[in-house]
Parts: C-alpha cells; sequence; structure tokens
C-alpha cells in the first residue's frame, strides 16, 4: 500500500483523506498536527506490516534529527486522536523496542475527482501534454497562437512585477508601501535592525531574568532603527509579560499590551504578534475564549513557528482541551525541541493526570538539560500524586535547595523525613521562613492543600489573584489542589476566571 498517495483509506469508522491531508469520524474532521498526519499515514499505508522506529523517522522528519520519545508521543496521541481500547491494540500496535504495526482492516479508496480526470484524459500523452498536479485539472501544454500570446503576457508580467519589486516599492490599493512589506511581512529591511531582532529572539530561548533583559535591549534597538518593525514590537511584548510575571508591576503589562497593539497595528498578519496577544489574554485578562482564537490565528499564520503552538497548547490546557493542547505542545516540540518545550509537554501529561508519562519527559529534560531549574517541581507533584514519597522527598530537598535554603535547614529536614516520614518532613518544610515556603505560588497552595492548611492555600491563591500571577490560570487543572475542590471557595475562583 506504501506510495498509494492518490487514495484515501477506510478503517473502522475513520477516512483518512491522503490527498487532502484530512482524518474525519465519519462527518466530523479530526484536527492532526503536521508530523501526526506523516506518521498515520505511513503506518495506514504499511497496514499489516511492521514500521521501524527508524524508518519512521528518517520519512518523516528526513531533514532534522528527532528522538525516538518524538515519535512515541505522537503515536500515544494518535491513539487518543483514534480512541483505541484500553490495551491500546485496536489500530496501532507496538511491537517493543521495534516500531509499530498498523493493525486494523483498511481498504484504499480512490478519489472520485482523480479517477474523473484520468478517464477524461488522452490515451496517448506525447511530449507536449502535461498534466497539471492538481487532480481537478488538466493542463495541456500546445503550441498555438493563443498560448503564444500567453505566454508572452505572463512574461511581460513577471517582469514588471520584479522591476517593482526591485525599486522597493509595491502598489496596494492605489497606495505606496514600503518594499519591506511586500517581501518580509513583518520584518525589516534593516539589516541592522533584523540582526538586533534575531538576537533577541535567540536570548528569549534561554529563560533567565538576565537574558529578558538583554533580549528587550536588542528589541528595543531594532525599533530604533526601524520604528515601522512589527516583529520588534512583539517581541518588546513578549519580554515586558514575562518580566511581569516576576515583577508582577503594572508598567511592565501595560508595556506589553501597548507594544502588542502596535504590532498588529502595523502588521495584521503577524504570527508572533498573534501569539503574544494570546498569551496576554489568557494569563492577565481570563479571557480564554479570545486567547484561543488569537492563538489560532497565529498557528495559520505561522505554522512552522513554534510559540505559537506552544501558545495554543497553554491555552487549550486551561480550559480542559487535553487531546488538542498536547497534539500542539508535541508539534512545538517537533519544530523546536527545546528544553523548555518538552517540559511543556510533561507539564502537560501531568496536569492531565498521566504521571508516569509526565515523569519520563522531565527526566528526559533533566538528563539533556540540568539547569532547567523547575523541573524538580513538577517531578515531585508527579510523585506526590502517585504516593511515591521517597522519591518525592529527593525532590524536595532539590527544591529547598535551589529556592536557597541553608545546609543546615536541609539537614534538618532530611532528619525529620528519615524519622517521622513525609509529611512529617513536608509539614516542617512549608512551615519554615526559608525555602519554598516563601515561594507563595501555586506550587505552594498546591502543597499547603496537601497537608491540609486549607485557609493557607486559600490565602495564596488570593494572594496569586492580586498580583494576577501567570500560573494562577492552571488552578482548574493542578492535581495537588484537589483537596480544595469540593470547598465554595473553590468553585468562586473558577467562576471569577471564566472557568466555570
Amino acid at each position: 500500500m506504501e506510495g498509494e498517495n492518490g487514495h484515501s483509506y477506510d478503517f473502522g469508522r475513520f477516512r483518512l483523506n491522503v490527498p487532502e491531508r484530512r482524518l474525519s469520524d465519519s462527518e466530523t474532521q479530526i484536527s492532526l498536527t503536521p508530523k501526526a498526519f506523516d506518521v498515520l499515514s505511513l503506518l495506514v499505508q504499511r497496514a499489516g506490516h511492521l514500521v521501524g522506529k527508524e524508518e519512521l523517522m528518517s520519512k518523516v522528519w528526513p531533514d532534522s534529527f528527532v528522538e525516538e520519545a518524538n515519535v512515541a508521543r505522537i503515536v500515544h496521541t494518535l491513539r487518543k486522536k483514534l480512541r483505541d481500547d484500553g490495551d491500546g491494540n485496536r489500530f496501532i500496535e507496538t511491537v517493543p523496542t521495534k516500531g509499530y504495526r498498523f493493525v486494523a482492516d483498511v481498504e484504499a479508496v480512490k478519489d472520485p475527482v482523480i479517477e474523473d480526470v484520468v478517464r477524461k484524459a488522452p490515451v496517448e500523452c506525447g511530449p507536449t501534454t502535461v498534466f497539471d498536479s492538481r487532480p481537478e485539472t488538466l493542463a495541456i501544454n500546445e503550441t498555438s497562437p493563443e498560448t503564444d500570446s500567453r505566454r508572452h503576457y505572463l512574461v511581460l508580467a513577471a517582469i514588471v512585477i520584479l522591476s517593482v519589486v526591485a525599486t522597493g516599492f509595491w502598489v496596494s490599493n492605489g497606495t505606496l508601501l514600503p518594499r519591506r512589506w511586500a517581501v518580509l511581512s513583518g520584518h525589516s529591511m534593516n539589516g541592522e535592525a533584523y540582526r538586533h531582532f534575531q538576537e533577541g529572539k535567540l536570548l528569549l530561548d534561554v529563560r533567565t531574568r538576565e537574558n529578558y533583559q538583554k533580549a528587550l535591549e536588542h528589541f528595543e534597538r531594532a525599533i530604533e532603527l526601524d520604528p515601522e518593525y512589527a516583529e520588534a514590537y512583539a517581541g518588546r511584548a513578549d519580554v515586558k509579560s514575562y518580566q511581569f510575571v516576576g515583577s508582577t508591576e503594572n508598567d511592565d503589562i501595560a508595556t506589553a499590551q501597548a507594544a502588542v497593539k502596535k504590532a498588529l497595528e502595523l502588521d495584521p498578519n503577524d504570527s508572533y504578534a498573534h501569539t503574544i496577544q494570546c498569551r496576554i489574554l489568557g494569563t492577565y485578562d481570563w479571557e480564554f475564549e479570545d486567547a484561543i482564537s488569537e492563538c489560532r490565528r497565529a498557528v495559520t499564520l505561522g505554522p512552522n513557528d513554534d510559540r505559537a503552538h506552544r501558545e495554543l497548547g497553554f491555552a487549550l490546557n486551561v480550559v480542559g482541551d487535553s487531546d488538542e493542547a498536547l497534539s500542539e505542545m508535541q508539534a512545538a516540540a517537533a519544530l523546536s525541541p527545546t528544553s523548555f518545550n518538552k517540559r511543556s509537554i510533561g507539564m502537560l501529561f501531568y496536569m492531565s493526570r498521566h504521571y508516569d508519562e509526565a515523569i519520563e519527559e522531565f527526566e528526559q529534560v533533566d538528563g539533556t538539560d540540568p539547569g532547567t531549574t523547575d523541573v524538580p517541581r513538577w517531578l515531585m507533584s508527579c510523585f506526590v500524586m502517585k504516593g511515591d514519597q521517597s522519591n518525592a522527598f529527593e525532590q524536595l530537598v532539590k527544591l529547598e535547595e535551589g529556592a536557597g535554603a541553608s545546609l543546615e535547614d536541609i539537614n534538618f529536614i532530611n532528619s525529620v523525613f528519615a524519622s517521622r516520614g513525609w509529611p512529617a518532613a513536608l509539614t516542617t518544610t512549608m512551615e519554615a521562613p526559608t525555602g519554598i515556603a516563601t515561594k507563595k505560588g501555586l506550587l505552594s497552595a498546591g502543597l499547603l492543600a496537601q497537608i491540609g492548611e486549607k485557609e493557607k492555600a486559600f490565602a495564596v491563591l488570593d494572594d496569586m489573584r492580586k498580583r494576577r500571577a501567570i500560573m494562577r490560570i492552571a488552578v482548574s487543572r493542578e492535581p495537588l489542589l484537589d483537596p480544595l475542590r469540593d470547598d465554595p471557595r473553590f468553585t468562586a475562583i473558577l467562576s471569577q476566571m471564566n472557568l466555570r
């Protein structure tokens, strides 16, 4: 079946339309990331046969390095989309250490449009006959006065277009616009401005306070060099929205809002600007429907922008659309396999209560990038929810060390754990005047809820509301907060944030 890309394929209640890149369940279209569609297509076209991991990686990611874990994540997503049974064997079978096999019965269905074109095609195709690549059309390249005239017209039109672009202007609705709008929408033709913008974006990929400030300086310099540089304003908004997380200063979020507004005024079709607008609407305004709409717009405009997919994943997770959120986050990681994107996949697994998958993701990040400081937070949370107290305590110690606890404090909680166990060690940590107890965020609220300190937990959540703390948007998804969910105050929090 491999290579029959002109076909659609029926299996179960699903149809996979390869030419149109569409998967549907009866009349309902099912969204898949580009790589997930490619993996499914290859497996379906080889139904009944083993497709090795190496072959999958080489054919789906031919021009880039990819880890086996990416393939496993995509297969996991496909099983959820196809709603495999409990054993996960109805459609896709895992062959341990080898690869995967599509085990459902598959029927190839020829596209009727293609069949109709083939029937109408000439029986003999000479050297002057060519078929258009689109299945619904047939183009015959025959020499005639009419086609010669059309060809000369097209050549002349191409020369005019190239001449206009070369002179630096383009006519739109009777208005002369700078050449950069015709050639590089959102970007600058000022090479120095563009260089500063790119350096700023690279710095943002390494998430430290120092890098935020350095990135901002590059974006500001790009704006100085080109005051109409839309993406540089989006970069300014990107930095200031992150800085607001730490500062909670109104000036930071106000600057972010003004900058993204300016970016969209300069270029309404800039993917980067819509991505940051999505983040601000979700994390600050709590307007989640509008945020998701902005993110979808960003993904449409920039399908290869990992930031757009990642922010859409975050937004969908907040409203509980776990499967699509994970698909978008996996798309982000496939486009840019950074530690942050991989960590974000783990976070979504955790919030969906798939703790083993989350632990696997976090441990991979910790192994490849041990400097990722928030991995212990997520690992500890996973182990707490699994009831694995020994591993939870190990991560708690790492968190305490990262939060600045003294050696004396660390030795003390070690002795408490050794003599009285995990509950006492956690209680001692949360009652201490140093360490993670001073970090008044979602983790603190969750740990306080775990030790039965409900009043203190709600006080932390209320403080997060006043500060507009970014992680408060995950309140409906955080498993550590489960002890609070039957309290009317928790329902009020969800209603207040437009989450119920």
